[in-house]
């Protein structure tokens, strides 16, 4: 995973500049600054309203007695969102937006789970013994309890 971040690192700024040369050499300088300002100001705006609905929920959902993984996994996108939409770039400005469409962040949650929930099943220290690879082992202790019988029992005779 280090190599992967390591070269979002070095794409996304590289990117990002790519993309600044061509939009200011198409619209400008003042213009380009003026978008960069303008998607800086919508991610604000955006994020406040998304987040303090998705927050509500996340609440409402609490106080029903559920613990709301979907919201709080929203919610975590939506910051991402905003913080993207605040960060200066177009390729950032993209990403941003399309995390606040929900058919993203439901794609995006797919790929989250295969990469980090199916991940470890690949890895061989965490593998099954069963054929099954996606059998999970509990490890624990039990102790049994015996609930005494309603019905008498004959007593223990000793046989000759």
């Amino acid at each position: 995973m280090g190599p992967f971040f390591l070269a979002l690192l070095v794409f996304i700024p590289l990117v990002e500049i790519a993309l600044f040369i061509y939009v200011g050499g198409f619209l400008g300088f003042w213009l380009t600054m003026g978008i960069v300002v303008l998607t800086a100001i919508i991610g604000i705006k955006a994020l406040k309203a998304l987040g303090l609905k998705a927050l509500a929920q996340t609440r409402s959902e609490i106080a029903s007695g559920h613990f709301p993984v979907d919201n709080v996994f929203d919610t975590f996108c939506l910051i991402v969102a905003g913080a993207l939409l605040i960060m200066p770039g177009f390729f950032t400005d993209i990403v941003g937006f399309l995390l606040f469409v929900r058919f993203f962040r439901l794609l995006f949650k797919t790929m989250t789970i295969n990469t980090f929930v199916f991940q470890t099943n690949r890895d061989p220290e965490h593998q099954s013994t069963q054929n099954d690879k996606y059998a999970t082992t509990i490890d624990g202790e039990f102790e049994e309890i015996v609930k005494p019988s309603k019905k008498k029992q004959p007593p223990n005779l000793p046989i000759d």
